[in-house]
Order: structure tokens, then sequence, then C-alpha cells
């Protein structure tokens, strides 16, 4: 289980991908997919965050912000979790 008590950033000016697999957890206070580049010059982020398998989840125990100036996917597979506060998608 990965735990932490701030940002989990993908993509920000280039390119990420988290994967969640084989009941593996991860919570987060803030999760970011695609976030940057807004400034002159400046790329913008592509990322992606796939959940998939029994028991995988991502918890985020704050906001959540995907594809703010770049391309940012969320993909669950069956049996996968992600959790925002009490919202969840199955």
């Amino acid at each position: 289980m990965a735990n932490k008590q701030g940002w989990v950033s993908l993509g920000f000016y280039g390119t990420g991908t988290l994967w969640i697999e084989n009941g593996g957890t991860v919570v987060s206070e803030v999760g970011a997919l695609a976030t940057g580049g807004s400034g002159a010059g400046q790329q913008a982020g592509n990322a992606t965050a796939i959940i998939a398998g029994d028991g995988s989840s991502w918890t985020l125990t704050g906001t959540f912000h995907i594809g703010g100036y770049g391309t940012g996917t969320l993909k669950s597979a069956p049996a996968a979790k992600w959790m925002r506060e009490h919202r969840r998608l199955i």
C-alpha cells in the first residue's frame, strides 16, 4: 500500500501513467492527472491512471483534478475501486 499525505500528480508537463493492480492500494490527499501546461511555451500534460484487479483501489481524502490543460484518463476495471471521501466509482 502506498500512503501519501499530499499529491499524487501525473503528467503535469509530460506524460505519466499510474497502474494500481493485483490488490494494490494507493491513499492520497489529492490526485492530479494532466493538470499543467498553462503558460507560454509549456507542454500540456497527458496522464492515465488505471485501477485493475480484485481489491485494487485509489482512495482520495481531498480533491481530484483531471485534464486541466492536457488529457487525463481514469480507467477502472471490474472489481477495482476509485473512492473520493464517501463517493465511489466501482
